[in-house]
């Protein structure tokens, strides 16, 4: 899967350097995105691929790095991945439309048979 954070700058100059990583995350994959340069009033992407075989909900840390006119700066914020199982809801559809699909077909059957 591909986890996207949005990084906006709200401050007056730009952000240069802009590093986002993952932290605390128990899932393996992609855990580090440089952004780069981010202007004034504008966001970026930081995007992150991973890999997990179950659902629930995963706590973690996003720490954002850059360097502005002012110096160097770190934040950090705490946040929680929710992975949700595979909906079943498709499948379930898909094979009740061709069950449908085929006793409509019985029975036209059956009534074209019964007329012969």
């Amino acid at each position: 899967m591909d986890l996207t954070i949005r990084i906006e700058n709200t401050g007056t100059a730009d952000a240069k350097s802009v590093r986002a990583t993952i932290d605390d995350l128990d899932l393996s994959g992609t855990k580090e995105a440089f952004l780069g340069t981010i202007e004034p009033g504008n966001d970026g992407p930081a995007v992150f691929s991973l890999q997990t075989d179950q659902e629930g909900e995963f706590p973690y840390t996003l720490t954002i790095q850059y360097t502005d006119d002012y110096g160097a700066h770190t934040t950090r914020q705490p946040l929680n991945l929710v992975v949700a199982g595979p909906d079943a809801v498709p499948a379930i559809a898909i094979a009740a439309a061709v069950l449908i699909a085929v006793i409509v077909a019985a029975a036209f059957w059956y009534r074209r048979r019964k007329r012969e």
